[in-house]
Parts: C-alpha cells; structure tokens; sequence
C-alpha cells in the first residue's frame, strides 16, 4: 500500500519556547515530511476500476514513510529506517509527493527511542498486515504519538484498504496478499534498525524486486507464440469488422426528415437529403466534401443538446450518418468532416456517462449513435483517426464498457451497439502492427478490453452480446486473424483466474438456443483450448 516517508529536516532559525534542559526537547525544530510513494507504478489509475469495480477504483497503490533527522522511517518487517536514497535504490520506488506534516522539537534520540519501546511492540515484524495494519498506520502512528505532530497521514491513503476490501475482487485475493510485505534494506535482527548500526544493501527481496518491475507486469513476457497445432476455426472465421451497411433505410429515414422540417427549412432539407441520397446507395463511391459540406451540419444540428427536433429525428440522422461514415473521403474536405462526425457523436456519448444527457440517454439515439462509431471504427480512416486521437479513443472505450454492463445499462440493443464498436476497436488493435516500444507487452487498452470483457460475462442473458463478448476476448488472445496467440494476453486472463469464467459458457441447456448462443459456446471452448 501507499508508503509514507516522514522527513525531519532541522530548522536552525526556530527556537523552542519554554522547552528548558530536558534530553527529549531540542532547542532546534526539525521538520517532518510524509513521502508518498504509489507500489502499482501508475497501473493503479488505469486497471483499478476493471479490476475493483467503478465504486472501488483507486488512483495509487499507497506506501509512506516518514522522512526526519536525515534518515526515512517505515514499516515493514518492523520498524526501519535508512536513508531517503537508500530506500529508492533499493526499491525502485520515488516518490509521488513528499508534503510538510509539522515541526517537532522532539530529538532524534527520543523518537529512536520510541521506535525500540513503544513502536516496536506495536508494530514487530509479525503484527504487518498489508491491508489492515500496514506502512500507513506506522507513518500515522509514528507522526501524531511518536513525534507529537498534530498532522499524520491523510485520511484518503488510510481509508485505501478499505475500499479495496469491499470490492469483489479484494475479497477474492485477499488471501494471497495476507502474508506479503514490503522490507527494505534497514531492517537488522527482525526489529528496529538503529542508527550507527551498518547499513546492509542486500539483494531486493522478492516483494521489493517485484514491485520494481512494475511499469508493466507482462512486459517482459514474449507477445508472440504460434499456435499452429491449435485450432480454433470459429474464432478464424471472424476476421472482419462489425459493420451497419443496410441501405434499405435511407428512402425512409429522408422522407421522415424532410416532412419533420417547416416552411422553408422544408425545401432545404428536401434539396441537401435528395442531393446525398443517392450517393449512400452505392457503399463504394467516395465521398466529395460538396455531398457533406450541407448535409453533415443538417443531421449533426437534428443531434444538437438545444434542438427541438423530437428523438426520431435525432434516430434518422444517425441513421444516415451511420452510412456517411462508412465511405471512403475524396478529398481532404471531406476527410475533415468524417473527423468532425466522429468528434462530435463521440464527445456526446463520453460526456453523457458523466452528466445528464436527456438526448443521448434514450436508448434508441444512445443504440444508433454506438452503431454509427462502430462503423467509423470499422473502417480505415476511421481506424486511423481513433489510433491518433488516443484521449477519444479510451474515453469511448471507457464509455462503452459503462454501456454493456447489465446493472449499468438494462436496453440490450445498447449493449449491442456498444459490444460492436469495442468489437471494432479490437479488431484494429489485432491487425495494426506494434512498435518496437510496445511489441512485448500490453497496451492499457487491450489490458481494459481484456477485463472489461470477461467482467460480469456469465451474466449476460442476451446471446448475441455474450458471443461478441467472447469474440473480443478470442480476437485479442489470437490476434492477426488467428496466426498466433498473445503470451501476455493469456498470462493476464490466467493470473486473474477469469479462466473458470470463459469455461463455465461451454456448457449450458442448448434446448431453445439461437445460433449466436450456440456460436458463444463454440468460441468460449476455443479460447479454453488458448488458455490451457
């Protein structure tokens, strides 16, 4: 957890007041600093909400310690101290924050004095508790009663624990984390490590080593195996984007449009939808910028949060758009407009998860607006446009997830359309090539996809939602339309134990099942077979 370092630095210019001879007070005050340290390295902030559940994410992993006289102070293994750049060498952890906690005119012999009695009854080797009497409580102990501050850690790194215990996962894993501590290289004998005493360096310990390898915990697992005498056919055969291109709506959906506009609004909508109507009919004609330069701002403004359009205009235009976006763009116009669609409708349905959205709340806008970003990201450009807008692309992703998660969102058809565009966006991540810096491991996209996935799957009662589920999980364990298998990807579903999950969809009462149902235990066994 969060370590707090407290750092005393002596202040020369400050006398005490009123103190007298006594060995325990200084004449001098001597600052104390909490140093903040994050043991998850920043994964913390990007995996916590997939792993602990929105209600339980957390931004760090804390450890503190306590920084005064020149040396660190903190819990682990029993009472340490050594100093502040011993700890770092030794950990490969710095700090996120060193913060100000007081002056104390307590000596440095009082409080070492405190750590051999009083502290070191409290906090021996064998009372660590990683979550419940931890690095955390010593630092806040440590400060208010060790060192008489008023100040001690704050209450948001104390209260870590906690919401990481309320959490399914925390409950799961809790046993494995009971017998694990952070140690650092101050310790002597099992107990407080005085000072003058030698200081040891030696190898990290495991704990130590592990959290220092951190950045990425399968970054260093070959991406790559072939898998040639595995054999997963279903999960090979879907090897194409998710896409929407029916064209029997578009009579329906301009017809509907026109007759919604009024007086002269009336006549324009009539001239822009015939003009672009036609060109939607034909899937490969490229798009000029005069096709979109009227009709783009004409269906956007029917989305708008002001507009007095009623919630079937708003379906019809996205209807269309759904159908703009799958066309290739002529000319750098209409590039910039196929841009502007896909900023617009995905900046509405990430700010829509975060504040009331009356339009973008009704399922059937919020179901056709997935379904319009889900052809987008079927495409090249729009592919492409996603990959160089990364700030888009998780916080639709992020969007997404909140979509299809049943307690979250009961309409199916949302959790299909949202289902489709995470399908699309996987399947981009699948085929597009790595870079050298992130060959061997797993981008926090594909880390968010993985869980999000196969998070709440044995509850969902919609066949053909659980299907692209485990479409996603299957297109990201063998990417590249099924060549090999992602060695990273299958440690990450292994070590989170989701393999029982994924096997628990091959059997079930196929009585009355659908061929998406039956498609689902198909790909659920294939993806065992990945795992085993």
């Amino acid at each position: 957890l969060l370590s707090i370092s407290v750092i005393f630095l002596p202040s020369s210019s400050i006398a005490s007041k009123a103190i007298g001879p006594s060995p325990h007070y200084s004449s001098t005050m001597t600052e104390v600093k909490l140093a903040v340290y994050d043991l998850s390295h920043g994964l913390a902030r990007s995996l916590s909400a997939q792993f602990l559940g929105p209600a339980h994410a957390i931004d760090i992993v804390p450890h503190t310690a306590l920084l005064a006289f020149g040396r660190e102070y903190y819990f682990g293994g029993g009472i340490q101290n050594c100093t502040h750049g011993e700890f770092t060498a030794y950990s490969g952890l710095m700090p996120i924050e060193i913060q100000s906690l007081g002056h104390t005119t307590l000596t440095q012999q009082h409080f070492e004095a405190w750590c051999t009695t009083v502290g070191a009854s409290e906090f021996a080797p064998e009372s660590y508790d990683l979550l419940q009497h931890n690095c955390n409580t010593f630092s806040n102990v440590a400060a208010t009663q060790g060192l008489g501050l008023s100040r001690g850690v704050p209450q948001w790194i104390l209260d870590v624990p906690g919401r990481f215990l309320t959490s399914p996962m925390g409950q799961m894993i809790r046993p494995i984390l009971d017998n694990m501590q952070l140690q650092g290289p101050g310790r002597v004998g099992g107990g407080y490590q005085r000072p003058g005493m030698p200081m040891s360096t030696p190898a990290p310990a495991p704990a130590a080593a592990a959290a220092a390898a951190m950045d990425n915990p399968w970054a260093n697992i070959p991406a790559k195996k072939t898998t040639d005498e595995i054999k997963t056919p279903i999960l090979n055969s879907h090897c194409k984007p998710l896409l929407s291109a029916d064209i029997n709506t578009v009579k329906i959906c301009v017809t509907k449009l026109v007759a919604a506009a009024e007086g002269e609004e009336s006549g324009n909508a009539q001239k822009i939808l015939d003009e672009l109507a036609p060109l939607l009919l034909d899937p490969k004609y490229p798009l000029p910028h005069e096709a979109l330069e009227h009709s783009a701002p004409f269906l956007l403004l029917n989305l708008a949060p002001e507009s007095s359009k009623s919630v079937l205009n708003a379906v019809y235009s996205l209807m269309l758009l759904r159908l703009i976006v799958l066309h290739s763009a002529a000319d750098d116009g209409a590039r910039i407009v196929l841009s502007e669609i896909i900023g617009i409708i995905g900046g509405r349905l990430i700010k829509s998860t975060k504040e009331n959205d009356e339009m973008f709340g009704n399922h059937a806008i919020r179901s056709m607006a997935w379904c319009t970003l889900s052809n987008a990201t079927g495409t090249d450009f729009g592919a492409s446009f996603l990959r160089q807008d990364l700030a888009l692309r998780s916080g639709l992703v992020d969007a997404a997830l909140l979509d299809i998660s049943l307690s979250q969102q009961p309409r199916v058809e949302v959790r299909q359309s949202a289902l489709a565009f995470l399908y699309n966006v996987a399947h981009d991540l699948s085929v597009s090539p790595k870079g050298d810096d992130t060959k061997d491991e797993l981008s926090d996209t594909v880390v968010t996809l993985l869980c999000g996935m196969i998070e709440g799957i044995d509850e969902e009662s919609n066949s053909t939602a659980r299907l692209r589920r485990l479409l996603i999980v299957g297109k990201t364990l063998k990417p590249n339309h099924g060549q090999n298998i992602d060695v990273a990807a299958k440690s990450l579903v292994n070590d989170l134990g989701f393999v029982e999950v994924i096997a628990s969809l091959r059997s079930s009462n196929s009585a009355g099942e659908d061929n998406d149902a039956k498609t689902a235990k198909g790909v659920a066994t294939e993806i065992c077979l990945l795992l085993s």
